[in-house]
This record gives structure tokens, sequence and C-alpha cells, in this order.
């Protein structure tokens, strides 16, 4: 057992482990249909909630077969998919991330977070996450982990990496 003392790292997943979902989150994808549709003024709700869901079914598909597409592709991909611009990726992606960050901010599971920081050793959270961007990961992780700040600024560092396939080229965001 005192191997235990020489843990030098911890890797967690963000989604389901750090970051527990908001009970409401049940209806992000009316969300995100009714975005698709404000956006490319094309369809109706029931169209891209239809859309939205078979994309998540995909994203689980390719995850069990370590296959890792990031959220534009994923955008893009809708919208190739269905003869429109994907012009309007990067709008689409902003007000995705508008609705973890604002709207359906994940809870932190702070059972968990306090059992690693009394572990005293870096902590690297990765993340696989369909249709939520890196900035709005990050972002969530700054709003939810503000009242750890004093425990966190002790770690030696918070890294999350993100599974995308940046990752291969090394992109990583430290903390503090």
């Amino acid at each position: 057992m005192e191997q235990r003392d020489n843990i030098k790292y911890i890797l967690l997943d963000v989604w389901g482990t750090l970051l527990l979902s908001n009970i409401r989150e049940k209806n992000i994808n009316n969300d995100r249909a009714n975005i698709l549709l404000s956006i490319t003024q094309y369809g109706n709700i029931e169209f891209w909630r239809d859309t939205i869901e078979n994309e998540i079914l995909r994203f689980k598909k390719q995850e069990l077969k370590g296959i890792s597409i990031t959220p534009k592709e994923r955008i893009e991909n809708i919208l190739k998919s269905n003869n429109l611009s994907i012009k309007f990726t990067e709008k689409i992606l902003e007000e995705y991330d508008s609705l973890i960050t604002e709207k359906y901010i994940p809870n932190l599971n702070e059972k968990l977070l306090n059992e690693m920081l009394q572990k005293k050793c870096d902590i690297i959270l990765i993340s696989n996450t369909g249709l939520t961007t890196k900035r709005a990961i990050l972002k969530v992780l700054e709003k939810v982990l503000l009242c750890f700040l004093p425990s966190i600024s002790s770690l030696s560092n918070l890294i999350f990496q993100s599974l995308f396939p940046a990752v291969s080229s090394g992109e990583s965001t430290v903390y503090p």
C-alpha cells in the first residue's frame, strides 16, 4: 500500500467523472436543434433534433472504435450531409458553447475533486466530448473550479488535454 504515496498523476475523464450532467440537460438537444434551425434557416425542430440524436449515436459508435472527431468536424459533417454551407460552423459552435457555459453548466463532483486534491499530485483531465468544444470545457472548468481556487493553486499543475486530433500536435492547457 505504500506505493500510493508515489502517485504523481491522476488521470480523470471530464464528463461523467469530474463534471456531472445538469439535470436540465435532457433538453439540450431541443436547444441545439433551435440553434441549427435559426442559423441555417433550414428544416424544422424535429428534423434537427433527429439529426443531432443520430450524430450522438454515430459518435458513440465511433468512440467504441477509438475514432475521435472534433466538434467542428462533426458540425461540418452535419451541414455537408444536408447540403448546407460549412460557413455556419463557427456560429453554431459558439452558440453550442454558450449552452454548456451558461444554461446547462455541469455540476462539479466536489467529493471526487476533494479526494484528488488531498493526494497532492497532478490531475490530468481528458475529454472526448462530441459536440462540446475544448473552449467550452475550459470555460466550464474555470467556472466550476472557482470555489476551489485555494486548493487548486496548491497543485503543481491541473492539466486539461482534449482527446481531439490536436493532441497529437501536443496541444494542452495547463492550470494555474
